[in-house]
């Protein structure tokens, strides 16, 4: 983002769009919708304006530090020194903290909530995932996720990166997460192929760092799995059980029945 660069406006949408430049996708969305770690939040009234009359392929450029995104009759100014950075590296779990978390995970049914069907080739690929190894049986699932599915960001690639953050919180991902990265990401769209690269270099979404940072201060994490849940039709609930297959990999197994006990306790006692 330093120097001179010119691009274009990739994407609009009702509450965000996408800026592409040169080696970068850059999401721009509502501080009220999370953080991206593709990009920037803005309030509300910084980016109405904008959102009604950009339009796709119209001009964005940065110059001395100032990132301008041009619609009809308004131009939207961003000065990028100026912006807070938020930390979005996904931290390291212990094993305790990460089987908590499974067993949130496996309450919540995600199975009948998925944007994939529910056939035996599903059913094949989750158990590939969840066993871990190594093999070339589970590039081969990973491929079968990759691009599939419909919207910006199909399903298969949305439960590969959740299953990339998995791994990275039990420090054990960056290699499967590179070896992801290094597909051929034509197959899918612009924007899951630039989510599968923050993945790779140890990044993810906002929601995703406060529900590890949550787990990881003792605190309820409960909200934060719904927001995730909400993110687009499908989008949370298929990220969630990818992270939830990675942990069943990483922890050899389900989540155990005294563990589910002890979290169902800590529950009530939160009420």
């Amino acid at each position: 983002m330093r120097g001179q660069i010119s691009g274009s406006v990739h994407s609009v949408f009702s509450s965000s769009l996408n800026v592409s430049l040169p080696g970068l996708l850059l999401h721009l969305g509502l501080t009220r919708d999370g953080l991206s770690v593709l990009g920037i939040a803005l309030p509300e009234e910084c980016l109405h304006s904008l959102l009604g009359c950009a339009q796709v392929g119209g001009r964005a450029t940065v110059r001395d530090g100032v990132l301008r995104v041009y619609g009809a009759g308004v131009v939207l100014q961003v000065h990028l020194g100026a912006l807070q950075v938020v930390p979005c590296r996904v931290p390291y779990l212990d094993v305790v903290q990460r089987g908590d978390l499974l067993c949130k995970l496996e309450g919540l049914s995600l199975e009948g909530r998925l944007g994939l069907p529910a056939d035996e080739t599903l059913e094949r690929v989750a158990r590939v995932l969840s066993e871990g190894a190594d093999t070339d049986e589970l590039r081969q699932a990973s491929i079968y996720l990759l691009g599939r599915g419909l919207g910006l960001t199909p399903s298969g690639d949305d439960v590969l990166v959740g299953y990339g953050i998995g791994l990275l919180m039990g420090g054990v991902g960056n290699e499967f997460c590179e070896a992801i990265a290094g597909e051929d990401l034509e197959r899918t769209t612009d924007v899951s192929a630039a989510y599968l690269r923050a993945t790779s270099e140890g990044y993810a979404n906002q929601e995703f760092i406060e529900l590890a940072s949550g787990l990881k201060n003792g605190a309820l994490v409960g909200g934060t799995i719904r927001r995730l849940l909400a993110v687009g039709h499908t989008s949370g609930a298929d990220g969630l059980w990818g992270l939830g297959l990675a942990l069943r990999a990483e922890l050899g197994g389900g989540c155990s029945a005294p563990r589910r006990i002890w979290h169902i306790r800590q529950v009530r006692q939160a009420m």
